[in-house]
């Protein structure tokens, strides 16, 4: 049996998806990892700056001023209106677009918000001017801050919806590429047989399965899924009418 090893106080460590040992603070809500050995002469260093980090107390954040863009997302979070029937994953995405809009008009009043101005922040999202953004961004920030917005008339802080007026949409795309028979054929030879990127693809192409359930499958559940007679039927037949499909 191997000992536990020794480590300080609320430091703990696992074995990473990489098969590398890792080492991790954390106190207060505050998580922190370690460069080095949390017992080396560096490992102490940090562990000593995260204990005064865990020691001190956050900043207060400011309470926002009655009217403004960033209460009225202060009552808008709490809402009925914002959670709807969405997980938490949408629940995150839609919040960080709130967000961003909040970092830079949250000092805003809400009243005063027009038509040209939201149309304005929307196009420069559109061009994604400071590396962020993008048509498809825009879009998800139009359908926002229309939502943010009918929630301020709502509640009466606002007599319209300026954003009803906003009528981006972005150009429409091809969609994404499907991959040719020599671009397989060109995966394969970089990824040779054994490998993990090599039996992701296999699985991928012959199981016909979509990217999200096909990512978070464990190796139980492919077994299951290959085995069974019907799942098999329909994978051979997916992959054949794909392949009839590109080669058309």
């Amino acid at each position: 049996m191997t000992r536990k090893e020794r480590l300080p106080k609320y430091v703990g460590s696992f074995i990473d998806a990489r098969g590398k040992r890792r080492y991790r603070f954390r106190r207060n809500g505050i998580a922190r990892y370690f460069d080095a050995h949390p017992t080396s002469p560096a490992g102490q260093a940090e562990y000593a700056a995260y204990l005064a980090q865990a020691g001190s107390k956050a900043p207060v954040a400011p309470k926002a001023a009655q009217g403004t863009v960033a209460a009225l997302l202060a009552l808008y979070y709490a809402s009925t209106d914002f959670a709807g029937r969405a997980g938490l994953v949408t629940l995150a995405k839609r919040r960080a677009v709130l967000d961003r809009f909040a970092k830079e008009h949250g000092h805003r009043p809400v009243a005063s918000a027009t038509y040209q101005a939201l149309d304005k922040y929307v196009a420069i999202v559109a061009r994604g001017e400071g590396g962020q953004g993008g048509p498809f961004a825009a879009q998800t920030a139009r359908k926002e801050l229309t939502r943010l917005f009918a929630y301020a008339q709502k509640i009466g802080w606002r007599g319209d919806n300026p954003m009803v007026h906003v009528k981006y949409r972005p150009p429409r795309t091809s969609g994404f590429h499907s991959w040719t028979e020599a671009e397989i054929a060109q995966y394969q030879s970089c990824w040779p047989l054994g490998t993990k990127q090599h039996t992701a693809m296999e699985l991928m192409l012959w199981t016909a399965r979509r990217r999200g359930p096909g990512s978070k499958g464990r190796p139980r559940w492919w077994r299951r899924w290959i085995a069974s007679s019907r799942s098999t039927r329909r994978c051979c037949t997916s992959r054949a009418r794909w392949g009839r499909r590109r080669s058309a």
